[in-house]
């Protein structure tokens, strides 16, 4: 078990320090295809998990980040939702 753990802060510390993330607008994400919405979505996804890890290791020196990352994923979810209707 604790090898787990120190496999998790070793690759914590590899990780680059947490870089501006732009705010995804809804008229760019409305351009995408259905595709290109899933694969932001994966990305964006695993992005927060990293960083809510970051934090939890106390490297995170702008948590209004993680809000920004949220308000993303809802974006392309709804937006994902709009085109599946239509």
């Amino acid at each position: 078990m604790g090898n787990c753990l120190s496999d998790a802060v070793s690759l914590l510390l590899m990780m680059p320090p947490e870089q501006e993330i732009e705010k995804m607008k809804a008229k760019e994400i409305r351009e995408l295809s259905l595709q290109e919405i899933e694969q932001k979505l994966r990305d964006i996804g695993q992005e927060l998990v990293n960083l809510r890890l970051r934090k939890q290791a106390g490297q995170v020196e702008n948590s209004s980040l993680l809000n920004s990352l949220r308000k993303d994923i809802a974006r392309l979810r709804t937006i994902r939702a709009e085109k599946a209707i239509a």
